[in-house]
């Protein structure tokens, strides 16, 4: 019974990490947003702004959830890791909490900056392209302080407090960690361009998009960051398994092997998003939209894909 239970809060903690990982990067595809919105197409931007900061806040709090199963799953199962080990992941939990706590801070303060948005995007002109930056500013300071905040928390989570490994010294050790640590926030970016993509998608009868155009683009802009995020990892990877398969000695993964593989899940939810930038009219079929998540939330935590 102990095993089971510890199986499914393993699936779970995997599924919030994924969350997690959303809450990092949205902040940064909203700044990215409104900064974007202050060169054209200003409507558009500020009321996709306001539901970006709504999604920011939803997907922090889910973010919260992660720390609890890890605590759970490490210091509530006996009997538990050795003292010393257990004091070190303390150390990194506490410090985790911490910083995700003061980036849901600033979430919250930047969403409750965002609330006018979509009141200034109706008081626009529908011609009116710009707007005026500094009443954006407070919302995009916040979004960029949250995600250092979770990035901290991202990387304490790597292990900072820990030994490093027999034969190297610490700071190589945090060095390394940063460096994966750096690799996996950019590849959230996939997350957030998903996430964005779907809150559209959900969006979709909403007068604000209603013209053919402002849909696509708003689609368009979501699902560049769901297929970037990925791409650098995935065409390292894919390029290793390649020359692994075709020089390296041993038997070479069957075919069973590489569906089941991390790398396969991370490629075919890059390439959702892809097909949606080539054609942003998919971005109005829910359920076009809900698949990669599912492949993400169901299949791919069983392969540890974003651990």
């Amino acid at each position: 019974m102990t095993g089971h239970l510890l199986a499914f809060m393993m699936l779970l903690g995997n599924v919030f990490q994924v969350l997690a990982g959303t809450a990092l990067a949205l902040p940064l595809l909203l700044a990215a947003t409104l900064i974007a919105g202050r060169r054209g197409h200003g409507r558009l931007c500020l009321w996709g702004g306001a539901k970006l900061a709504r999604l920011c806040l939803a997907a922090a709090l889910a973010g919260c959830v992660y720390y609890w199963f890890y605590y759970s799953l490490v210091f509530g199962i006996e009997p538990g890791p050795p003292a010393a080990l257990a004091g070190a992941m303390k150390k990194n939990l506490w410090l985790a909490v911490a910083c995700w706590g003061a980036g849901l801070a600033c979430v919250f303060l930047g969403h409750r900056k965002a609330a006018p948005f979509s009141a200034a995007a109706a008081a626009l002109p529908p011609d009116a392209d710009r707007y005026d930056m500094k009443a954006t500013l407070p919302t995009v300071i916040a979004g960029v302080v949250a995600v250092v905040f979770f990035f901290v928390a991202f990387f304490s989570m790597e292990g900072v407090f820990g030994a490093p490994p027999q034969g190297m010294d610490q700071a190589t050790y945090l060095l390394t960690l940063l460096r994966k640590t750096l690799h996996s926030a950019f590849s959230f970016l996939s997350f957030a361009g998903g996430a964005g993509v779907l809150l559209l998608c959900m969006l979709r009868d909403r007068p604000e998009v209603a013209a053919a155009s402002d849909f696509e683009r708003a689609a368009r802009w979501c699902a560049f960051w769901g297929f970037v995020g990925f791409l650098p990892g995935c065409i390292d990877q894919w390029s290793s398994f390649i020359v692994s398969v075709l020089y390296l000695p041993g038997p070479a993964p069957g075919v069973a092997g590489a569906l089941r593989s991390p790398l396969f899940f991370r490629t075919l939810f890059m390439l959702f998003w892809l097909l949606v930038f080539c054609r942003p009219g998919l971005a109005r079929s829910l359920g076009f939209c809900i698949v990669p998540w599912l492949l993400v939330l169901l299949a791919a935590p069983l392969t540890g894909v974003m651990m």
